[in-house]
């Protein structure tokens, strides 16, 4: 499953998210539902932005 970076305004926080292509995140608490993290102080209706990234690539060596 990719990644996706999704940023909060409401706490200025920005979290890494694994979940399918389908699926697309739209509260911060459906973030730290998938993300398994406390909500904290931010309402679990603040809206998040999911942001632009670069696919992460790993190298790997066959010496």
């Amino acid at each position: 499953m990719p990644m996706y970076d999704y940023h909060c305004p409401a706490n200025g926080q920005t979290v890494e998210v694994r979940h399918s292509m389908q699926l697309r995140l739209s509260t911060w608490g459906e973030v730290c539902e998938h993300k398994r993290q406390e909500l904290g102080d931010t309402p679990a209706d603040s809206p998040v932005d999911r942001l632009m990234s670069a696919p992460k690539i790993q190298e790997t060596s066959s010496i």
